[in-house]
């Protein structure tokens, strides 16, 4: 049951009944699919508004930031990147995240095993890949909490866990908090906007 006083994880049930939503509205002629949602609520716009090429470069920012702490006496850093092509703002938040990366950590080198990653379950299996290919991969940047939250799972079931090798996503979601307080966890950081919300 609901009630206003109790928060409920939906999962991905909202996207169901926004999309019917929209296109409803688009239907009676309320708004057309090609409309930022910025232009047709500006009114009822958060303090923050999302620039995803910046939130990209800010995941960057923090994995490089680890990088110069713990793997500074390293000749080379082996990084792969967890992304995503399909989703276009998401695509623009990878682009952000490898370019500012590759730029602040000039000893980088990138895996170069992509896969258009939409799930934790794809994550899993992509890191799988990494580690079969790249044993010694350093570093997982992922363009979200949930392809890190993979990534962290199939590091733990390889039975790789603590320094060896770690993880970074975005989103803040209260799963990515779990997963980052976890002992011996990969999963070394997330950035979000409300946190103390994520737990």
């Amino acid at each position: 049951l609901w009630d206003d006083t109790c928060r409920r994880n939906v999962y991905s049930a909202s996207k169901s009944f926004t999309s019917m939503a929209v296109g409803i509205a688009q239907k009676e002629g309320l708004l057309s699919i090609d409309e930022k949602l910025t232009d047709a609520f500006k009114d009822d716009l958060p303090e923050i508004v999302s620039d995803n090429y910046v939130e990209g470069e800010m995941i960057a920012e923090m994995a490089a930031d680890y990088v110069a702490k713990n793997l500074a006496d390293k000749e080379e850093i082996k990084v792969a990147f967890g992304t995503i092509s399909s989703v276009e703002s998401m695509a623009t938040r990878c682009d952000g995240m490898v370019t500012k990366f590759m730029e602040l950590v000039p000893n980088a080198v990138d895996v170069g095993i992509t896969e258009d990653l939409n799930s934790t379950a794809k994550a899993y299996d992509w890191a799988e890949k990494v580690l079969l290919a790249e044993p010694d991969v350093d570093v997982f940047v992922c363009f979200c909490d949930a392809i890190a939250i993979g990534v962290s799972e199939a590091m733990k079931d390889a039975g790789i866990g603590g320094d060896k090798v770690a993880a970074f996503g975005m989103d803040g979601s209260a799963s990515a908090v779990t997963c980052i307080a976890e002992e011996n966890s990969v999963f070394k950081a997330t950035i979000g906007y409300d946190l103390v919300a994520a737990g």
